[in-house]
């Protein structure tokens, strides 16, 4: 087993492309939300049968200073386009809703699809409605991050200002509760979608001909993308 320690100042150096996966901690972190002391990120009504995603995409760039990334030059190179919360069946509680942001990369001119899968999303189905949390764990920043890299499997690992990485066997990386997919836009006019979900999605096809979306393939931009889910799920709670 391969294991590196990078000091979180230092992450951003390393850019490049994946899928990702977040994984829980297991060091006995609770993984029970108690809700009741903070908002929902999305509500579903019943009588419209929509969901309403309360998170402002504009508030989380009015935020995007130097103290937002791990390094400055980072500072104003990820614009988040939107944020949307997706869920197939609301008033089932034994399925998971997803968030989906799209983030744009100003440097490489390309755009992000992320899918935060799985246990990223707490419901509580009401009578007439059904609120979305986002997981206690996932909102503190500290939290196993696994992610595949071509065949390859990893978690990443955040304690305190640092970040341990470490290949890992399908076993280990497929127990994860919670689940991240990403897919690169390349001159694809509309934002990428994936089919499947957890550990069967891929990314659907460009419509458009000269167009791609493609899953990224490695380490480093992974772990950039990681720290900005990371970033910004500090604005979900």
């Amino acid at each position: 087993m391969k294991k590196h320690r990078i000091l979180m100042g230092a992450l951003a150096l390393a850019m490049v492309a994946a899928t990702v996966i977040a994984c829980t901690k297991q060091n006995g972190l609770d993984t029970n939300n108690d809700t009741n002391h903070r908002n929902p990120i999305a509500v579903y009504d019943n009588n419209t049968r929509l969901i309403t995603t309360l998170i402002d995409a504009e508030a989380i760039n009015e935020k995007n200073d130097k103290s937002f990334f791990a390094l400055k030059d980072d500072a104003n190179r990820f614009v988040v386009e939107s944020v949307e919360v997706l869920d197939s069946m609301p008033r089932n509680k034994n399925v998971n809703g997803e968030i989906k942001l799209t983030v744009l990369d100003t440097d490489d001119e390309c755009s992000y699809s992320l899918w935060c899968m799985k246990s990223f999303v707490v419901k509580d189905v009401k009578e007439q409605q059904v609120d979305y949390y986002l997981d206690d764990n996932v909102a503190s920043g500290n939290y196993n991050v696994a992610f595949k890299v071509q065949d390859k499997y990893y978690i990443a690992d955040f304690i305190g200002d640092s970040l341990s990485i470490q290949e890992v066997d399908f076993l280990e990386y497929s127990c994860t509760p919670w689940v991240f997919f990403s897919c690169r836009s390349v001159d694809c006019t509309n934002q990428c979608d994936k089919t499947g979900t957890l550990f069967n999605a891929t990314c659907k096809q460009c419509p458009y001909h000269d167009g791609q979306c493609i899953e990224e393939s490695t380490v480093g931009t992974i772990v950039t993308i990681i720290i900005l889910i990371v970033r910004v799920a500090k604005f979900f709670i």
